[in-house]
């Protein structure tokens, strides 16, 4: 089963564009310097929310801010919403499949930010592997598209 969601590397470059980080990469001291996201919220819907919500209408909002809060707020709520997000993505899967994943993989950009690929497997219980390939979801495509034409005779 794979899960997809659309706007995970748009949040952490819409963040940099805003001036909350000098690269994406920073994310994940920066949300680790604060205990927790201080009452912000972010719901990332760019494109609108995916499965299982399937709301093209929706739109990215943040809320809870106050006085107080900083931009290690801010970034700590974008990446936990990230992590929500994979949540709801799981869960369908097992819904859908009625098969327990056996073992789940991460690839993209974001894959190699600590502190949401361990919030992701903190909220399923579940241990996270990277890939080492960091766009899986394309050399896969690649790999196929070289199948069908005869690039290659098998999958080996």
């Amino acid at each position: 089963a794979e899960g997809q969601s659309a706007d995970t590397g748009i949040v952490l470059e819409w963040a940099r564009t805003l001036g909350l980080l000098n690269d994406p990469a920073d994310s994940s001291s920066l949300a680790e310097s604060v205990p927790d996201s201080g009452g912000v919220f972010f719901v990332p819907a760019f494109s609108g929310l995916q499965a299982p919500f399937n709301d093209d209408r929706a739109v990215t909002a943040m809320f809870g801010m106050t006085p107080v809060t900083t931009k290690a707020h801010i970034v700590r709520a974008m990446l936990e919403s990230l992590a929500f997000r994979f949540k709801s993505l799981y869960e369908t899967a097992l819904t859908e499949t009625k098969i327990p994943l056996s073992h789940v993989r991460v690839d993209g950009g974001v894959a190699r930010n600590d502190f949401l690929v361990q919030m992701m497997s903190d909220t399923v219980d579940q241990v996270i592997e990277r890939s080492q390939n960091s766009d899986m979801s394309c050399l896969g495509a690649a790999f196929l598209a070289g199948l069908a034409k005869g690039v290659w005779s098998s999958k080996e």
